[in-house]
């Protein structure tokens, strides 16, 4: 964080004084890395997990009413419940927000810590309730070390107000930064296809200026023709250009003589024919090139928001490439169903057998857990854990129970489960999708529990990236 202990403190007072002993309302997430905790007739709190704008404050301007899987979680454990507390952990940059209901308590830790910000709800035994990011514990661990506390020297005189203020500044340049780095991309990326296009066409165009001198040649193999006997490779001729110096000119040993001259004819005909295209398509690229060039200096110049929403006005139609492209990416299907489990890992369903090898192989990593119910048709289920992680136990049964009812003993309500890391899986060949070799596993059985699928079902997440 940005700001010193002091001004934590200070913003800390700001916040008890607004929203202690106030009632819990619901919480938002206007960002992935961003929460906005709503209170009953106050005004809401933001904490921010980006490690670009880490911090936390009082808002006037909570973004978008979205939510995400740790918004919902938050809602669903803490609408009703006081503010007890709000403190930093050590006078550092954890931020320990204590909830009460009756005898009850339940603690929000905020760690806002560089590299590797994380956010925790834990009960009064520190049971991990749900948290920010996937992790393989179950009882909150406080970090053992942290990185020094850097401050930009901002004034003492610190609000809510000023600090949004200064971070919403920030905001804005880093998204006017990443507006202008995506149209710069998108210019290269146009430029340097537009260049090859330029290089291919000047090329082609070289090749069909040559076209004289492949009619030449065809009329010096027409006037030998007695010499050429099918099988050739090569014969000698004189060429009355070069005053009757013997030549040789390279045949095509499968064609009889007659076709070897009429294919040398045609392909000088072609390629007369293609001088005029050729030459309008290398113009027309060597603008494009000059126009694109002087565009990609353009933006590379603009230093306010203001110029670049100028720029792309002017030049509407790459806006609106660049936005279109956008989209498709957004939606571009997926070959698989998302959930999510109380720990916050996400599981994978490939939705048929296609996209189970697509799942396997391309999208899974090498330690994530892959599942299938066992002697079945049925969906390939992988528990995508991230590096280093092993599953959480409640966690390993929400996939056990996913790879059964994604099958064929959903009929049975019960059955065998395999289980495996993905770096154990191979196709059993190449013809047959979906098909795989598992060269380690265990087998599991299992009872579908409705109850539970119930609950993951309700943490499934739309298939579009």
């Amino acid at each position: 964080m940005s700001l010193t202990i002091e001004q934590m403190k200070k913003l800390l007072k700001e916040i008890n004084s607004s929203l202690k002993e106030v009632l819990f309302d619901y919480c938002t997430a206007p960002h992935s890395q961003k929460i906005v905790l709503h209170f009953k007739e106050a005004l809401p709190l933001l904490i921010c997990f980006q490690e670009a704008f880490l911090r936390f404050h009082l808002t006037q301007y909570s973004g978008q009413d979205t939510s995400s899987f740790f918004s919902k979680k938050l809602t669903q454990h803490l609408r009703g419940w006081y503010l007890k507390s709000c403190e930093l952990v050590n006078e550092d940059r954890i931020l320990r927000m204590v909830f009460k209901k009756g005898e009850l308590t339940q603690t929000l830790i905020s760690e806002l810590i560089p590299k590797k910000p994380h956010c925790y709800l834990v009960d009064s035994q520190r049971s991990i309730l749900v948290s920010l990011h996937p992790t393989i514990h179950t009882s909150y661990i406080p970090p053992k070390t942290l990185p020094p506390l850097l401050s930009l020297g901002s004034p003492e005189d610190i609000t809510s107000t000023s600090v949004e203020a200064m971070y919403r500044h920030k905001e804005l340049e880093a998204e006017f930064l990443k507006k202008r780095n995506t149209l710069v991309a998108e210019l290269k990326n146009k430029l340097n296809k537009t260049q090859k296009a330029e290089a291919k066409f000047s090329e082609e165009l070289e090749k069909a200026l040559l076209w004289e001198q492949a009619h030449h040649e065809a009329s010096l193999l027409q006037a030998n023709l007695y010499k050429i006997t099918k099988g050739l490779r090569q014969v000698s001729v004189n060429d009355w250009l070069k005053d009757n110096r013997e030549i040789i000119l390279n045949l095509d040993p499968t064609l009889p003589p007659s076709e070897e001259v009429s294919k040398r004819f045609q392909k000088s005909k072609k390629l007369k024919k293609a001088i005029d295209p050729l030459s309008a398509q290398l113009k027309q690229a060597h603008q494009a090139v000059e126009k694109l060039s002087l565009m990609l200096e353009q933006v590379q110049q603009i230093e306010t928001k203001q110029e670049l929403e100028s720029f792309c006005q002017i030049h509407e139609e790459l806006s609106k490439k660049i936005t279109k492209n956008k989209l498709a990416k957004k939606t571009l299907s997926l070959p698989y169903h998302e959930f999510v489990t109380q720990a916050g890992l996400k599981i994978w369903v490939g939705k048929n057998a296609h996209a189970n090898d697509k799942l396997t192989f391309t999208y899974a990593h090498g330690s994530d857990y892959w599942l299938h119910a066992r002697d079945g048709p049925g969906s390939h289920v992988i528990l995508h854990l991230g590096k280093h992680l092993k599953p959480d136990e409640e966690s390993l049964l929400d996939a056990i129970h996913a790879a059964l009812f994604y099958s064929k003993a959903k009929e049975r309500q019960e059955g065998e489960v395999c289980i495996t890391q993905c770096k154990y899986v191979s196709r059993y060949k190449k013809n047959l999708p979906g098909k795989v070799h598992l060269s380690l596993q265990r087998i599991t059985y299992a009872k579908i529990d409705l109850e539970r699928l119930k609950k993951l079902k309700e943490n499934k997440f739309t298939n579009l990236s």
